[in-house]
């Protein structure tokens, strides 16, 4: 659950654009990143409320590059960067919500906050600042490894970018942990896609 979790943030980090260095920016497209989700407390069986941080990183399935991040614009365009997001959940093994708290407070009370993230793409090399920075809120909903992502641009009510994210092929952590001892750093991969 923390896996699906970390992943679902992952993923809305990297496509939930929120502009921040060009006011009324916009993006559309499509962003694959892979990276590894650190879990405050161990992820069981038993579900629970745990903070979450993710980092995109280089590797994966995808085999992204340095940064962990690739977006693929509409007009064609690749950008290359990283993303990262933290949050809380009430998330187990087996299933989690993440950041849906203010849709059904009462139900879904628990599950916190959206939690925040910033992506950022296209790195100047002279001045070793980011081109383009963007920050975010994601909700997520996981079950048994996939991770459901909702994006959306920082202090907006609607989400624009969607997608999903995988804890399933895990090298640092095997998912299978969880349901023994525990899990505490999982990797994923994760794809969005949508306009912010």
């Amino acid at each position: 659950m923390k896996r699906s979790l970390v992943m679902a943030s992952l993923c809305l980090a990297v496509f939930g654009l929120a502009p921040i260095a060009t006011a009324g920016a916009t993006a559309k497209g499509r962003c694959m990143f892979h990276g590894k989700a650190a879990l405050l407390e161990e992820l069981t069986s038993k579900p629970k409320n745990i903070k979450y941080s993710f980092a995109s990183e280089k590797g994966g399935s995808l085999n992204l590059p340095a940064g962990g991040v690739v977006c693929e614009e509409a007009g064609g365009a690749t950008l290359t960067g990283r993303t990262t997001a933290e949050g809380e959940g009430e998330v187990s093994c087996s299933a989690g919500i993440g950041g849906l708290q203010e849709v059904e407070p009462v139900l879904l009370g628990k599950s916190g906050p959206p939690g925040q993230g910033k992506l950022e793409l296209e790195l100047n090399k002279a001045t070793g600042k980011y081109e383009k920075v963007f920050e975010y809120e994601l909700s997520v909903v996981s079950q048994a490894g996939i991770v459901d992502i909702l994006v959306r641009p920082k202090g907006t009510a609607t989400y624009t970018v969607e997608g999903y994210a995988s804890f399933l092929e895990s090298k640092s952590e095997p998912l299978e942990k969880c349901f023994t001892v525990g899990a505490g750093a999982l990797e994923f991969d994760a794809v969005v896609e949508g306009e912010i």
